[in-house]
């Protein structure tokens, strides 16, 4: 009698400790679900089955023709795994000498039951000789080839991942220009590993946004993880992983891991580079089979890059020069010939510069503008609206920073304390509107402009405004005088830059270069 033996072969992913059957998806807390929910990455399952008709030594029998002739079907089910991590939500690892790399992933059947079924364990395959660089353990099962195209995975955007990017991007793209680095291939990384930053591994205070073991500069985290015994079995240890001060040093680590050929992977991982891989997508492949085993990581990470425009992230941030008025505070006893004495400047320049204001009103004003000045600005990006901006340091030099962005003790700080002696001028750091004035007894006296982009710009514990709600603004233009009302210890400009009114902060510091 001859059997015929049908191999379904199904991969899926183990993250953030739930199993989700996924035709080789690597599913995270980026929920694996339908289209219809909240950014996802779907693969449309795809049968791969063939057939092979095997021969035994079994003699053929004879039915009667009331029954029609059956065969025996095994079904086998084949699974591959990596050593694998699950940190309570799992993430994925990267190996050097002193931590081991995991690439989580978990099978499970499609369909019920209903035969027999006989599991094959997969091999590990292992490198042959004992280097200094260690590539990741890679699984091997023989598999009919597939090819899925990238329209069965899909991306459904949502404000979550937006706002980790968000938080990650600018740190990614230092770290991609100092490594020569594909900055987007690491922000796509870092949301399928984190499922965009909800791990608790990649949350503060750990930052851990690679799953990568041991410890850094002695700092370190415990977990629960599950690992293979290589045999597709997985067993409970706990581990220790990096525990790092900011995202910034996660992805300094990580660069430091693929690029050192000395101390970490460098040789093993030099095709993705960027100037060994062309564009994104040629890093992306390179990584698929050697840093995931997943067949379509590369596709996964291509589509997140294309839904979020990650490779704004991939360009190198230009500082151009732009013209800021220099302005006078008009005193009782100023005269015009004064004036153009002091600054050294025509009449006709003064008029120029203050176009809107009569010759005879000049002095009646409480500021003119006497000169104007090259300032340093530089493009920050609303990743909501795609849209882009130029921005200033909204100070002139003098200041000190007194408490950068960040955590602060219990509480996160949402700006950039600038501290400068009293009735400093504050100059609006794009063109915009204003969008709120008043007090509030946190912030005192404060300005809120709403710039071209979308972006929002707070000042706060002014001494006073001198701007009026939804008046038109431009970059440099000056919009009032430190101080040091609301709740504030001494005269200084809190800065923030925040994607709504009084929400959605981002670091300034990771955009303007404050000296």
């Amino acid at each position: 009698m001859k059997k015929k033996m049908l191999i379904a072969v199904v991969v899926g992913t183990l993250t953030s400790g739930i199993v989700s059957p996924i035709i080789g998806y690597a599913a995270t807390n980026e929920f694996v679900t339908k289209e219809s929910q909240t950014e996802t990455l779907v693969t449309e399952e795809e049968q791969l089955s063939e057939e092979e008709t095997v021969d035994t030594s079994e003699e053929e029998t004879t039915i009667s023709s009331e029954t029609e002739a059956s065969t025996e079907t095994t079904e086998e089910e084949s699974t591959t795994t990596t050593e694998s991590s699950e940190i309570e939500e799992t993430t994925t690892e990267t190996s050097n000498e002193t931590t081991e790399s995991s690439t989580t992933e978990g099978t499970t059947s499609s369909e019920e039951p209903k035969k027999e079924v006989v599991t094959k364990p997969s091999e590990v395959v292992t490198p042959k000789d004992p280097v200094k660089e260690v590539a990741p353990i890679i699984s091997e099962i023989e598999q009919p080839n597939t090819d899925v195209s990238t329209s069965d995975i899909t991306v459904v955007k949502n404000q979550s991942t937006e706002e980790f990017i968000e938080s990650i991007g600018d740190k990614a793209r230092e770290v991609g220009q100092e490594y020569n680095l594909y900055a987007s291939v690491m922000i796509a990384q870092a949301i399928l590993e984190t499922g965009s930053g909800t791990s608790k591994l990649s949350q503060s205070p750990n930052y851990n946004l690679f799953g990568i073991k041991g410890s850094y500069k002695g700092q370190s985290a415990n977990f629960y993880t599950n690992e293979d015994n290589g045999k597709g079995q997985l067993y409970t240890i706990q581990a220790s992983f990096r525990k790092y001060p900011s995202y910034k040093e996660s992805f300094e680590d990580y660069a430091e891991l693929l690029t050192n050929e000395k101390e970490g992977n460098g040789r093993f991982y030099k095709g993705v580079l960027k100037n060994q891989a062309k564009d994104y997508k040629e890093a992306t492949k390179f990584l698929t089979g050697r840093y995931a085993t997943d067949t379509q990581y590369d596709q996964k990470l291509n589509k997140l890059i294309e839904t979020y425009d990650l490779t704004f992230f991939d360009k190198k941030l230009e500082k151009q020069g732009s013209i800021q008025a220099v302005y006078h505070d008009v005193k009782e006893k100023d005269t015009i010939d004064n004036l153009l004495t002091e600054y050294k400047i025509t009449k006709e320049e003064l008029l120029a510069w203050n176009k809107t204001i009569k010759e005879a009103d000049l002095l009646k004003q409480s500021k003119l503008v006497v000169g104007q000045e090259k300032v340093t600005s530089y493009p920050i990006r609303n990743i909501k609206t795609k849209q882009e901006s130029r921005f200033i340091v909204p100070l002139k030099e003098g200041y000190v920073i007194s408490s950068p962005f960040g955590d602060r003790g219990a509480e996160h700080h949402n700006g950039i304390d600038l501290a400068v002696p009293e009735n400093t001028l504050i100059y609006a750091s794009s063109k915009g509107k204003v969008a709120d004035k008043g007090f509030d007894p946190s912030a005192g006296n404060y300005v809120i402009l709403e710039h071209e982009n979308g972006l929002k710009t707070s000042y706060f514990h002014m001494n006073r405004a001198v701007v009026s709600l939804n008046q038109t603004v431009e970059m440099g233009e000056m919009i009032g005088f430190v101080g040091s009302t609301g709740n504030s210890t001494g005269a200084h400009l809190h800065f923030a830059i925040n994607t709504e009114l009084w929400s959605g902060y981002i670091n300034p510091a990771n955009y303007l270069n404050f000296k």
